[in-house]
Order: C-alpha cells, then structure tokens, then sequence
C-alpha cells in the first residue's frame, strides 16, 4: 500500500464553460431585502452539445449532491466555509459517466478535486473514471473528503478513501489508514464525515474482522494515525457498528451506536458521544420508554462547550409510541432535555428533530405542526433559544388558506442565522395566479426570525431559481442547490446546480 504522502493527483481548476457564464461569478449588483444583500457564485455546471437537430448531449458536471445532517443521519457535514463552499457532481464526457468529483466554490475560482488515482480498464466502468467528494470544511477552507483509490496503473479498485485538501488546492493527501481496515490485498472502505473547526477529521471504515460493520475514526490532523473509536455497550448489550456525524473543536464527536444482546437481538440504536482525547464511547440515555421497545436515538450535532443534540423516539406513559422528539445534551451530561414540539396528530404521533446547535446554545431544527384538531399541516422550521425548551416557528415564506405550508432548516450559524426551504406561492416558473400551487425557495431567516427569499436577492433574469439552502458560515457564506437555465433555452432545459452566496447585512 503506498503511504499517504506518496499518493497525489493534479490539481484541476476548470473555468466555466461558456454556454453557463453568462450569470458571471461574483455578481454583486443584487438588491437588499430585509437588510440583506447577497452575491451569488456559481457552481460548475454542464454544455450541451448539439449533435443533430433538437437532439443535445451533456459535457460537463450535473447531478449535483451535497452533505448535510439530516435527522437520524450517519455522517453530517459543514459545507460552507469562510469563503468556500462545498459539493460534488457528476462529470460527463457526453457519451460517458466519469464518477464524481468534489468541487470548492471560491469568490476568485471554482475549482475541483483531485481522485487517487483513476481507471485505465476499457470495460463497464470507462477509462477515465474515478470519484471524489467534498465532505465539510472549516474557517481556514481546509476540505476533508472521499476518494476512490486505484493502484499504480489504474487497474485495480482498491475502494474508498478518507482524503484532506489543502486551502485551495485540488490534491488529495490520503488519511492514515488504521490496522484492520483493508483486506489483505490492499482493498478497504473509508470516507469523512465531518471535520471540526481546529480541523480534527472524523471518519468511517468497514472493519474486516467485524464483516465490514462501520466504525468510527478520528485523525487529530491530517498527518495523524486515525483512532479508531469503540462501540457502543449499554448494560449487557454490545454494538457492532458506529457511526460519527459531528465534531467540535476539542474532538468531542457524537453521533449513534448499534446494540444487539447477548442472545443477538437487535436492540436498535442510541446517540453515544466520544470525548477528545479518549476512545471510549458514553451512551447519551433515551427518553423513557417501555422495557421491549428499542432504542431510536441518534445525535447529530455537538457546539464546544460539549452540549449535543439529536432526537429520540418517545412514548406515552402507557407505552404507546408516540413519534420522534427533539432532545438536548447538555455537556458533560448523559441525561437528555427534551425540546417542545409542534403538537402531534389524532393518533398521538408527532415528529421533532434538532438538527443544529450553535456555541451560544441555540438550537434549530425541523418539526411536524398540527392543528388544535390533529391535522398535520406540514413541516415547519424551528429555533430553540438557549436554556428554553419552548419552540419559536420561523417565518414562513407563505401559508394556505387551510393553514398548511412547508419550511425546513438545515443549517445554523454563531450569529443566529439559520438556512433552508420554504414554499412560495406561485409555480416553479413564478406564476403567482394560481395561489395553491405552491414552488420551493432557499431561504435565510435573520436571528429574529425573519425569512428571506434568497431568489429575491437575485438580479433580473439571471436564469436561476435557488431550491435549498443547506448550510451558513459565521462570515455568511451559504452552500445549497438551485435550478440553472442556460441562456438562449427554455425553462425546460433547466438543471440542478451547485451555488454559494455571500449575504452581508445593510441595516
């Protein structure tokens, strides 16, 4: 096996292509709306290439995908940096598929990322192909990532690899490899999941001795050995299988663990935080529920000061199910807060999910709203203050005439700023005259609650239509996906594009 070091690919920039360069990078001529402005950077995106007449193929980079922690998640992601944000897509030759590579979108540059290796066998899998990802990234834009590795000549997949990117280069250093995770002829399966602040890197592996359950790895740095974090064990039961989703900036990470009894019963799945500099995993305690029942619990987001959160399943008192609610860690503790939701249906069922928790204590999250009668009414984003278990519902974009509508956050900053979707009233095209249809906007809520179309922060024309907005940095810089109509086309030739935008407050 060659050593981290050894292994290197180019690092690749590629310009826009010019069918797409219309909406130039860096277009700051945008209006203020609620005291915000933005300026929006694209990310790569495809041609198409006419090859008969009304028949076109695709070169370039489509199918975009990007990280970010949903509830019960097994891997998390921070996909906006100081001024970078994160993704992946696709690279098409027009007649072929090359796997996907990461991409990091800059103010000066998009640029992409660099596999191990690709392959040089002409068969099922093209010449050519190979994969990377941008997984998370942090305040100095250093990029923690997946690649495929190849041997030496490309013939062999030896699978995947936890990889790091230096601020603004392409090139992969490949993550220490721990004892146990490749089979005897080089082949093994690891990847990032998140990378703190500090840049300590967690990760997964398929352990060999265990038939390639998942663990959980974290690398101080990028040149450390990865430390492969224990499973979880609760009383008589024993885990098999970990998995890390967020880490702060001393190392703590917390994430979910598997239990099976002694007899092999599967026993379901607990939240579990490991603390920096330890390899021990503590079960973060349930909700109450009845002795059969099993565990559904999972964290997904830790601030520094420790504090985690995550959701467990709940029960009445009788034992009947109830859903799934929001729950708070404080640090240091195992015992979980739970945080208030929006109500629950005839049936008694309600789902809360804290997705978020920023290093002032406030949580943002997702939960379902019902009326006073039990009737669901959509999903709504929500914030908890610090030290409040009450929910504050963030403003909806629009609400219909049955007081149904739709909003969701995924992603929070330390200033309070939290991003994601909200229905609009009006079509995908923007037609407002049929008022109960309704379209999907990227939005940005002010620490007030506020919620700010990021399309409206767009100039004219400018053939985009932002979908979702995923995450949000401390110096406002947003990642998500949006829909891309090349000029000279029609609407129907719109595609999902990566984006960043930098919002800066005007009042």
């Amino acid at each position: 096996m060659p050593e981290a070091s050894e292994v290197t690919a180019p690092t690749c920039f590629l310009p826009l292509r010019p069918l797409l360069a219309a909406l130039a990078l860096g277009t700051s001529a945008l209006p203020a709306l609620a005291g915000l402005t933005g300026t929006l950077y694209p990310g790569l995106g495809y041609d198409l290439v006419e090859t008969s007449p009304g028949q076109f193929i695709a070169t370039g980079y489509m199918y975009p995908s990007m990280s970010y922690t949903l509830p019960n998640a097994s891997g998390g992601g921070t996909a906006s940096g100081a001024a970078a944000g994160l993704g992946a897509a696709q690279l098409s030759t027009g007649t072929a598929f090359l796997g996907y590579r990461g991409m990091v979108i800059t103010p000066a540059q998009t640029y992409v990322l660099g596999t191990l290796g690709v392959n040089s066998v002409d068969g099922w899998i093209p010449p050519g192909s190979g994969s990377s990802s941008a997984q998370a990234t942090n305040a100095k834009n250093e990029v923690a990532g997946t690649s495929e590795l190849y041997s030496p000549d490309g013939t062999v997949d030896l699978g995947g690899r936890a990889v790091y990117y230096a601020p603004g280069s392409g090139e992969p250093r490949m993550l220490a490899v721990p004892k146990g995770f490749t089979d005897a002829s080089g082949v093994g399966y690891m990847g990032t999941s998140n990378m703190s602040s500090t840049g300590v890197i967690i990760g997964y592996g398929s352990e060999i001795a265990a038939n390639g359950a998942s663990r959980v790895i974290r690398w101080a740095n990028p040149t450390a050995k990865g430390k492969v974090l224990d499973n979880v064990t609760l009383g008589g039961a024993t885990g098999i299988a970990s998995w890390g989703v967020a880490v702060n900036a001393a190392g703590d990470v917390v994430g979910k663990g598997n239990l099976f009894s002694a007899k092999g019963q599967n026993l379901g799945t607990v939240a579990a935080r490991w603390l920096a500099g330890s390899t021990a995993a503590t079960v973060l305690q349930s909700l109450p529920k009845p002795p059969r029942a099993s565990y559904a619990s999972s964290a997904v987001a830790i601030n520094d000061a420790g504090a985690a959160v995550g959701s467990s399943g709940k029960f009445s008192d009788s034992g009947a199910t109830q859903g799934d609610a929001a729950v708070l860690w404080p640090a240091g503790s195992t015992t979980p807060t739970e945080l208030k939701g929006l109500g629950h249906g005839s049936d008694g069922m309600g789902w809360t999910y804290a997705l978020a928790i920023n290093n002032k204590g406030v949580v943002s999250g997702v939960g379902t709203s019902f009326s006073d009668s039990g009737t669901d009414l959509g999903q709504r984003a929500i914030r908890w203050a610090a030290d409040s278990t009450e929910p504050e519902v963030l403003g909806l974009l629009s609400q219909a005439a049955d007081g149904g509508s739709y909003s969701y956050a995924f992603g929070m900053n330390n200033k309070g700023y939290v991003v994601g979707n909200a229905n609009v009233v009006g079509t995908a095209s923007g037609d407002a005259s049929n008022p109960t249809a309704l379209a999907v906007h990227a939005v940005v809520w002010k620490p007030n609650g506020t919620p700010v179309d990021l399309n409206k922060l767009l100039p004219p024309n400018s053939g985009w239509q932002l979908f979702s907005a995923y995450s949000i940095s401390d110096t406002g810089w947003i990642t998500g996906i949006g829909f891309f109509q090349p000029p000279g086309y029609d609407v129907s030739y719109s595609y999902p594009r990566l984006y960043s935008m930098q919002i800066t407050k005007t009042d």
